[in-house]
């Protein structure tokens, strides 16, 4: 593998999904790949099993320039990531992630691929524009530069969430998982495992709260 080709192929996933008993799901085709992850992709479809994934991915690291372990189960890539993980774990996220593509919701990233291997783990692909030269930036970094449109854009993005009963308790506990984007300046989300469904509105409500309360301290 060498460098990325000025060339595209555009990725698709198919998905029917249920979140708190609200059916979604749809064709879904993506932005156009980077020809050199497209490959990537092709070879983890092909892995039998989770040592072949992850030799793929170890593989990347050292012959594509730009692909970077984050984590023993994290990589990124010009702007996407590939997360490894059990699939018991995995397919939650990916139905969670696909709803709030659907809602339109900034704050997380799209779903690419979810890519099932061997029955053992899943790896999932996402995408964050703007960020393809850089990463995202802790939000207590820029606290005071966020933009009154930021902020928002971003609790509009919480609303619609609990609208379909998913809210992130972390983030309302604090803003520890909440990122900003350097190109667009949105705030993003981490620790998609956080998202819970709830039918409680009370809990929606005060999860709201609490994020308008952190968006508002001096």
């Amino acid at each position: 593998m060498g460098a990325d080709p000025l060339n595209r192929q555009t990725s698709k996933i198919n998905t029917q999904s249920k979140v708190n008993g609200k059916s979604f799901g749809k064709e879904q085709i993506n932005m156009s790949l980077p020809t050199i992850l497209s490959y990537i992709i092709s070879d983890l479809q092909n892995s039998p099993n989770r040592e072949a994934a992850y030799q793929v991915l170890d593989n990347a690291c050292l012959k594509v320039d730009g692909f970077k372990a984050l984590d023993v189960n994290v990589f990124n890539y010009k702007g996407y990531q590939l997360l490894a993980t059990l699939q018991m774990y995995a397919e939650p996220v990916a139905k969670k992630l696909l709803l709030a593509n659907e809602l339109n919701v900034r704050a997380l990233p799209q779903l690419i691929e979810n890519i099932n291997i061997g029955n053992e783990i899943n790896v999932l692909v996402t995408h964050q524009a703007g960020c393809e030269d850089k990463t995202l930036i802790p939000y207590s970094e820029v606290r005071k530069q966020i933009t009154p449109n930021a902020k928002t854009q971003f609790l509009k993005d919480i609303e619609a969430l609990a609208s379909y009963n998913l809210i992130h308790k972390q983030a309302s506990r604090g803003t520890d998982s909440w990122l900003v984007n350097p190109v667009t300046g949105e705030i993003h989300l981490s620790s998609w495992d956080a998202l819970q469904e709830t039918n409680n509105s009370q809990e929606k409500r005060e999860s709201i709260q609490a994020i308008k309360n952190h968006l508002n301290k001096p």
